[in-house]
């Protein structure tokens, strides 16, 4: 509220919390609950608060990054509206319906999955 106007804030998005541990619906609530509390004055960006570590699991990744493009939209420069309050079970996964599939495991250089 203080600097909202003034200054960017990047990160907030927590590499130990939920995108390493939760489901894809805690992470989707987490950035949804994020957003609504940095977004307003304008100058967030949405993004995690480290490089994102190799236990995050890949679907709470895709998770995170479907709710910022879900709920992180500012308006048009002019207004002071965001859509970062998005009332919940609204959120379906961009470009999907339903549940997304686990990724495939592929063969390495080797052969070996």
């Amino acid at each position: 509220r203080t600097f909202g106007g003034r200054l960017a804030f990047p990160g907030c998005i927590s590499t130990a919390g939920p995108v390493a541990t939760g489901t894809d619906d805690e992470v989707i609530r987490y950035c949804r609950d994020t957003l609504e509390i940095m977004m307003p004055g304008g100058g967030y960006c949405f993004a995690p608060t480290h490089c994102l570590q190799d236990n995050s699991p890949t679907e709470n990744v895709l998770a995170m990054y479907d709710a910022a493009l879900a709920f992180g939209k500012y308006s048009p420069v002019g207004t002071n509206e965001s859509s970062a309050s998005v009332s919940e079970g609204s959120f379906a996964p961009l470009g999907c319906i339903g549940k997304r599939e686990k990724p495939q495991q592929t063969a390495n250089h080797d052969g070996r999955a």
